[in-house]
C-alpha cells in the first residue's frame, strides 16, 4: 500500500481500503502508521537488491483475472490464481482470500480511469500486474493481467528500487534499444567516457557483471 509517490498516498489508500465495516483510521492511527513508512520501506528495498532484477523464469504462460466493484474475484483463467499467489509466496491465501492481492492495482484502475502497471519483486524473479476497466462488464469491474516482467517494463523498477539516477536510467533505456555505447553518447549529448561511466554504475548497483548480463537478465 505505500505509494511510490511517498507515505501519505500509501496511507490514502490504506483508509480506502480498511475492511467494510469497521470506521476509519484514526489520526492516531495514521500518524503510526506514517512513521512504518521509512522503515518498510528500507526493508523492501533491502529485499529487492539482493538479486539482479531478473524477470520470472517458469514458463508460465500470462494469467487473467476480472475483478468486481466490491474487490472480489469474479473470474479467472486457470492460471490467473496460480499468478496471484506467486505475486505474495510467503502467504498462503484460499481462493476465497486471493483478491487481497488485487485490491491496491484494482483501487489505482478505478481512480485513474486507465491502465495502471505495477512490478512485483519476488525471490525468483519480477512480475508485472497491469489493471484497467473492463469495457462493458458491471460497474467497477477491472481485468487484471498477470506475467513475467521483462525489458523495458522493469527499467521503472529497476530505477526505483536500485537508485538509479535519471541520467542512467537514460543511458540504460537506450542500451536496451540495443545502441552501442559511442551512439548513446550522440543521442543524450554526452561524452562516450560518461555513458561509460553511468553504465558501470546501472552494473554496479543492479549486481551484475556488465551491459550482456544485464540485458540478459532484463529481456529474458
Amino acid at each position: 500500500m505505500l505509494g511510490a509517490g511517498g507515505g501519505r498516498a500509501g496511507l490514502l489508500r490504506a483508509r480506502a481500503r480498511r475492511e467494510r465495516g469497521r470506521p476509519p483510521f484514526s489520526p492516531d492511527e495514521v500518524v503510526r502508521a506514517q512513521a512504518l513508512v521509512a522503515p518498510l520501506g528500507a526493508a523492501m528495498k533491502r529485499f529487492v537488491r539482493r538479486v539482479a532484477p531478473r524477470p520470472l523464469r517458469d514458463g508460465q504462460p500470462p494469467g487473467v483475472v476480472v475483478v468486481g466493484g466490491d474487490d472480489r474475484i469474479k473470474a479467472a483463467t486457470p492460471g490467473g490464481r496460480q499468478w496471484l499467489r506467486a505475486c505474495a509466496p510467503d502467504f498462503e491465501f484460499s481462493d476465497a482470500e486471493l483478491h487481497v492481492v488485487t485490491w491496491n492495482i484494482a483501487y489505482i484502475a478505478r481512480r485513474i480511469e486507465g491502465p495502471a502497471l505495477c512490478r512485483v519483486p519476488t525471490a525468483r524473479g519480477w512480475i508485472a500486474v497491469q489493471a484497467e476497466r473492463l469495457d462493458g462488464g458491471g460497474p467497477g469491474d477491472v481485468v487484471i493481467s498477470v506475467l513475467p516482467a521483462t525489458g523495458a517494463v522493469l527499467v521503472p523498477a529497476v530505477a526505483a528500487w536500485y537508485g538509479i539516477t535519471p541520467r542512467e536510467r537514460a543511458v540504460l533505456a537506450r542500451a536496451l534499444e540495443g545502441l552501442p555505447g559511442k551512439q548513446i553518447a550522440r543521442r543524450l549529448g554526452l561524452s562516450p567516457y560518461t555513458v561509460d561511466d553511468h553504465s558501470r554504475a546501472v552494473y554496479r548497483k543492479a549486481g551484475v557483471s556488465g551491459r550482456e548480463e544485464l540485458l540478459a537478465v532484463l529481456a529474458g
